[in-house]
């Protein structure tokens, strides 16, 4: 490095010397902005929508179900609603969504009541497989990397189950 360049790499360190904290902290709000960014738009706009009655009037089926995919990513948010459409309008790829969704869900209580949103999400497995794993995030795991994960897409729709088989292993 040449006389000059050596001046300058000096001049620069001593600047970011003198101004580290201002670095610094202009480097946590970049990043602080770039996570208020993320949830909003993957966390909050669909949770959003899916409490506004005009947009589930106007949303076609796709939309319904890649909002209530997104809403199902994060443990929090409208669970409830996103269940009860992947019920009506799931298919193949809201399957393991829902089996994911199912860890964050309450079991049951000592005495045997469920949560209504458990109930949802199992509702929509049981109607998108047409199996019944029982309550457990495990069993439903295990069975969509042995078993369902295998299937075509074309296996799994929603339908009305009066008596969910069990599939056994």
């Amino acid at each position: 490095m040449n006389g000059k360049g050596k001046v300058r790499m000096q001049a620069l360190t001593e600047i970011m010397r003198k101004h580290k904290t201002i670095i610094i902290f202009a480097s946590i709000s970049v990043c602080c902005f770039a996570a208020a960014v993320y949830l909003y738009t993957l966390w909050w706009v669909p949770n959003q929508k899916m409490r506004e009655i005009n947009w589930w009037e106007r949303a076609s089926k796709e939309e319904m179900r890649r909002v209530s995919h997104q809403v199902l990513k994060f443990p929090i948010g409208n669970h409830h609603d996103a269940f009860i459409a992947l019920e009506k309008i799931g298919n193949a790829t809201s399957v393991p969504i829902l089996i994911k969704a199912l860890k964050w869900q309450d079991l049951p209580d000592k005495d045997g009541f469920v949560v209504c949103t458990t109930d949802h999400c199992l509702s929509a497995l049981r109607s998108l497989t047409g199996v019944d794993q029982g309550m457990s995030f495990q069993a439903w795991k295990e069975w969509w990397k042995d078993i369902g994960s295998k299937k075509p897409s074309e296996a799994f729709y929603p339908r009305a189950l009066k008596q969910p088989t069990r599939i056994e292993k």
